[in-house]
């Protein structure tokens, strides 16, 4: 049988020299049980992933349908914000600055509509914020650009 060399703490060492312990273990078998156990838990995780692939795919088309529900929500009151409470100067504000920026700002300091439809929607189970201010942030910056240009 071929052998091999392990390395354990000097202090297992010495407690394997105990006469006790050396009458009751066989140390080689107990350590071919052990790695034959891991190594065949190593081998089996491909095919367990593979199992379990179909319920990421499963999660992850959930996640994303309730992201685009959330987001569909914040693109609405965003119109529904800009027809009828956003003063120019924030619209402007928003609509002139990069996604990136427009998110921060409306983070950071949301129009009191925002605030009240976020803290409103808050209670729902799976609610969104990141894609609902997503949302929200890509709408007003598209209708800026078209007030911007027929003002």
């Amino acid at each position: 049988m071929p052998r091999i060399t392990i390395s354990i703490p000097a202090s297992l060492k010495q407690r394997l020299e105990d006469p006790r312990v050396r009458k009751t273990i066989n140390i080689s078998r107990v350590c071919q049980e052990a790695l034959s156990r891991t190594v065949q838990r190593v081998l089996d995780l491909p095919l367990e992933l593979k199992r379990f692939e179909r319920v990421l795919t499963r999660l992850k088309e959930e996640r994303e349908s309730a992201g685009d529900r959330w987001f569909q929500e914040g693109s609405a009151a965003a119109r529904e914000w800009v027809e009828h409470e956003a003063p120019y100067a924030l619209l402007r504000q928003l609509g002139e600055s990069s996604f990136g920026e427009c998110l921060r700002i409306l983070k950071h300091a949301p129009p009191p509509a925002l605030k009240k439809s976020k803290k409103q929607l808050e209670k729902e189970k799976d609610f969104s914020p990141g894609s609902y201010l997503e949302g929200f942030a890509r709408t007003v910056l598209l209708l800026w650009e078209v007030i911007d240009r027929n003002l």
